[in-house]
């Protein structure tokens, strides 16, 4: 029974990870109702409607991406923040996506191409719809 149960704990992690595209994992804590997430190895989408906590995914991005990350977000209500990040822990850049939010973000300014963190942090928010592409 244990080696069937580490069999399918094995599975499950390697279907998880797999899934996220381009040798990157997805992580999360949050609680939520109604929430689909959909990770692609150059997109990240999260609709829901009602989340609070977070979501982070590292990836790696040209510096061709990070000039292109476009964020489309919209909420009804709360907080959405998206925080970047990279192996420095003493420098990261949020930008506040809260309500209607439609732009380029430019991370070429304030990181090397390479391997980016994106945060995504959910304060009480209602009626969220979120698109990132890079």
């Amino acid at each position: 029974m244990r080696k069937i149960i580490a069999v399918l704990s094995v599975i499950f992690l390697g279907v998880a990870v797999a899934g996220c595209g381009s040798g990157t994992a997805m992580r999360s804590s949050w609680s939520h109702r109604n929430l689909v997430s959909n990770s692609q190895p150059t997109s990240w989408m999260i609709v829901a409607e009602t989340v609070r906590g977070h979501a982070t995914r590292r990836i790696e991005m040209s510096a061709e991406q990070m000039a292109g990350l476009h964020v489309r977000s919209s909420s009804d209500s709360g907080e959405v923040w998206l925080v970047v990040s990279d192996d420095d822990p003493n420098f990261r850049m949020s930008v506040d996506l809260s309500g209607e939010f439609d732009e380029y973000v430019d991370l070429g300014d304030a990181f090397e191409p390479g391997r980016i963190r994106l945060r995504l942090e959910f304060v009480d928010v209602e009626g969220l719809e979120l698109y990132l592409r890079w």
